[in-house]
């Protein structure tokens, strides 16, 4: 028994010894995330919380919005994105921002709409089922 506890303690020492080789140590910052491609809600987190804060853009329909959205988001539905409405929210071509919808098929439409007028700087979140955080009912 103290044969076994003593193998399994080295292989244990082992196994922390060379997970470190495996990892490159590099912390996510917002500038390794790829704009134009699909990122995770934690992801989106940190571009939330980067300086400047990205802008969180929730393409759904007001009725979806009002029954929920995450605190802080801003409702341009997709179907309403075009130069001006886009530059009345964000406020520069290389400005940061994280789109969602209700399942990530509107979000990806959206950035492509964004990415077509000129801005270099946009994310999809995706569905805001996939957030884990809270949800408010915007007034």
């Amino acid at each position: 028994m103290k044969k076994t506890i003593t193998i399994l303690t080295a292989i244990l020492f082992i196994i922390l010894a060379i997970t470190p080789l495996f990892s490159t140590g590099e912390q996510e910052t917002p500038s390794s995330f790829e704009p134009g491609t699909v990122i995770t809600p934690d992801q989106a987190r940190i571009l939330l919380n980067a300086d400047p804060p990205a802008i969180l853009i929730d393409v759904r329909t007001r009725q979806e919005f009002s029954a929920g959205a995450i605190p802080h988001a801003i409702l341009l539905p997709n179907t309403m994105i075009n130069a001006r409405t886009a530059e009345e929210v964000i406020p520069s071509l290389d400005y940061p921002v994280v789109l969602y919808c209700r399942s990530g098929n509107r979000s990806n439409q959206a950035l492509r709409a964004l990415v077509s007028l000129g801005y270099t700087r946009v994310y999809d979140m995706g569905a805001i089922f996939d957030w884990d955080g809270p949800l408010i009912k915007p007034d």
